[in-house]
């Protein structure tokens, strides 16, 4: 799971009482601890991150900022539990955060919560439909799920996919999103395959993972088939041209 860039300003001091000043003297040791934490954050020092990120908290707790860029430390850290109370807070404080829905969703899927973590990455791109991190993760879980099936889950004896599939499918998902490439859809088969496939103007492109670890792919021009043959992964980018072009 990958991680959001965290944020790098803090937002404004709404609505400030001009008759308490210590508010306003504490919201600005308060982005002072933030600052200090951001810079911290993109030397690698996590560690000291954090406590400048909570330092900023305990002056002022209602920076959704410093909770999600707190979050995504601990998130970094592998502790998930805490990286989602973290996550909380800011999406209470700030319920278009975006950034903390998305590590939300990295932190629940970690923890094995993935329908959860489905509606984080969908409610991240809700928010903002060009977060391509967000998208990319989302695909990714959908594709884990088809391991969650039941047996029979179509009534007709469907089986789930293997974790083996599944990683083959992610491997080529993979390799399309480094093309900066969106899919049309995934579906699992009733044998336990797997099925991708992107689609631009009147083409179309289907990649398969077998369940015996064969994969291959087929293009379509106007719903007729072209080629099918074995597929490597050494292909995609080629194949990626081939259909937008």
């Amino acid at each position: 799971m990958l991680a959001q860039s965290p944020f790098q300003t803090f937002s404004p001091l709404l609505n400030p009482d001009p008759k308490n000043p210590k508010i306003q003297q504490d919201y600005k040791k308060a982005e002072k601890h933030f600052i200090i934490g951001y810079k911290l954050q993109k030397q690698g020092k996590y560690e000291e991150a954090i406590k400048e990120y909570t330092k900023s908290i305990k002056l002022h707790n209602k920076s959704t900022e410093a909770y999600t860029n707190r979050g995504s430390l601990k998130l970094q850290q592998q502790k998930f539990q805490e990286a989602v109370q973290d996550f909380n807070e800011a999406v209470k404080i700030n319920p278009k955060n975006f950034l903390a829905y998305s590590n939300r969703g990295a932190a629940k899927f970690l923890l094995a919560e993935y329908q959860e973590a489905i509606q984080d990455f969908s409610q991240a791109l809700i928010i903002n439909p060009d977060d391509f991190i967000s998208y990319r993760q989302l695909q990714q879980i959908l594709i884990v799920t088809y391991t969650q099936l039941p047996q029979n889950w179509d009534s007709y004896g469907a089986i789930p996919s293997t974790l083996k599939t599944a990683e083959n499918a992610n491997e080529i998902l993979s390799e399309i999103f480094n093309n900066q490439q969106k899919i049309f859809h995934s579906a699992p088969s009733p044998n336990g395959d797997i099925m991708i496939e992107l689609q631009h103007k009147n083409k179309a492109l289907e990649l398969e993972c077998f369940a015996d670890g064969k994969q291959t792919y087929t293009t379509l021009i106007n719903n007729e088939v072209q080629e099918e043959k074995e597929l490597k992964i050494t292909n995609i980018p080629n194949l990626l041209i081939w259909l937008n072009s």
